[in-house]
């Protein structure tokens, strides 16, 4: 074989492994290529499934969330007027809480009839939709003012919500800080079972 064959043959055979190389780079591109969407596409699965996972769970949790929620909504918006609970939760505020005597309450007073109806006695309300308001009243008698400042500071931490209207004061003539009269206008909330939840 002369050299310049020799040559020729070289010169294709050279081409022959360039071009292999080529194609071979150009499928292992390829084929890294489409792993590495394939490898993309688990690990989206895998972060989607991680995320249905955390949201069962925090799911679980917001459900326990939600039926203490409930529990509290009940306690401050009760489905009827507990008139009993009123009257023992006041009489332990004034009496334990607040260091009244039981003899400093003149009255509790309830408006409405005294139909066993739980509504009796509420108003719907004008600024809260399907909330009913229950006025009642409290006539305190004889206590030293400082006092006085106990007995409403303990009414704000009343598990239910209770405001007060109207405060009207007599204050003793031989004392000045003493109060000789209060009458305490006051009102709870209802939330009525068929109320929307």
């Amino acid at each position: 074989m002369s050299a310049k064959k020799f040559f020729i043959v070289m010169i294709a055979l050279l081409t022959l492994s360039v071009a292999a190389a080529v194609g071979a780079i150009y499928n292992g591109t390829k084929f890294l290529s489409k792993k590495s969407l394939e490898l993309s596409e688990k690990m989206a699965e895998k972060d989607a499934q991680v995320d249905v996972i955390q949201r069962i769970k925090s799911s679980s949790s917001n459900t326990k969330d939600l039926e203490q929620l409930k529990v509290l909504v009940n306690e401050v918006l009760p489905i009827d007027k507990r008139q009993g609970e009123l009257v023992a939760d006041f009489l332990y505020t004034a009496t334990s809480e607040a260091g009244l005597p039981v003899s400093s309450i003149s009255t509790i007073s309830f408006s409405g009839n005294a139909k066993p109806d739980a509504l009796s006695g509420a108003i719907k309300s004008k600024s809260v939709p399907e909330v009913y308001e229950y006025p009642f009243t409290i006539q305190l008698k004889s206590i030293p003012y400082t006092k006085l400042l106990d007995f409403l500071g303990q009414i704000e931490k009343n598990k239910r919500i209770i405001t007060v209207d109207n405060i009207q004061l007599t204050p003793s003539a031989t004392n000045p800080s003493d109060i000789e009269s209060i009458s305490l206008s006051l009102k709870t909330y209802l939330k009525p079972a068929g109320a929307t939840k």
